[in-house]
């Protein structure tokens, strides 16, 4: 079996964590590139917020990020990952 890359879909939530696990062991055994991903409905936030579409874009971008570092933090150092 070769695994070149892996897909992270995550939420956050503890499901999300025993999958990024999972996929840091098989990462590290394949030397997979693992692709983290969080999605944002952003229409929803333009109305939350009362922002453009721009400014929402923009907030929820860097908003997901830092998450997704909090998130795998330390775990997959050392290994490719965007």
């Amino acid at each position: 079996m070769d695994l070149k890359k892996i897909v992270l879909p995550v939420d956050f939530s503890p499901a999300a964590r025993e999958a990024l696990n999972m996929a840091v062991s098989l990462g590290r055994t394949f030397g997979s590139r693992i692709y983290v991903m969080h999605v944002v409905h952003l229409p929803f936030l333009s109305h939350l917020n009362k922002k453009t579409e721009h400014d929402a874009r923009q907030e929820a971008f860097a908003y997901g990020n830092a998450r997704v570092e909090d998130f795998v933090g330390a775990r997959l150092e050392g290994m490719d990952y965007v």
